[in-house]
């Protein structure tokens, strides 16, 4: 069953599905530039039932992507400096680059412990992406883990 059939049925949703709907917000606003993070939130979170207006959006998920979008530039910015010549941002996929784009933004925010950012980055590319992409976002991150 899905995060969003759950949380239809009155469960909560846990953090780490609330991140997965904040990945996928977020990958939605990096391929169409004609949505804005609330469209994309209400989106993610209307997913299973599109006619039930009685969805709340958990405000975890409103904080990440409201903040990972607004902060776009200087976290781009910021994870630039930790790719490789040969990785360059925009040569990644648009889920690699939203998973490491939610980390950084969680490590930077500092509501987050580093290491929890990190641990959640990587359920997020194991659950989304694939091997080579957990490599990827495990060497970014810790590097700017071991920088802090």
């Amino acid at each position: 069953m899905s995060s969003e059939a759950l949380a239809s049925e009155g469960r909560k949703l846990t953090q780490h599905e609330i991140r997965q709907q904040a990945l996928q917000a977020l990958f939605m606003l990096d391929a169409r530039e004609d949505k804005t993070p609330s469209q994309a939130i209400s989106f993610v979170t209307r997913l299973e039932n599109p006619e039930d207006e009685s969805l709340e959006t958990p405000a975890f998920l409103d904080s990440l992507v409201l903040g990972t979008w607004g902060e776009m530039a200087e976290i781009d910015a910021w994870l630039r400096l930790h790719l490789t010549a040969e990785w360059d941002l925009m040569r990644l996929t648009g889920v690699e680059r939203s998973i490491l784009r939610l980390g950084a933004y969680e490590m930077r925010a500092g509501n987050t412990p580093p290491k929890v950012a990190l641990d959640e980055a990587l359920n997020l590319a194991h659950d989304f992406s694939d091997e080579r992409a957990v490599k990827l976002i495990n060497g970014v991150l810790t590097q700017i883990i071991t920088e802090k």
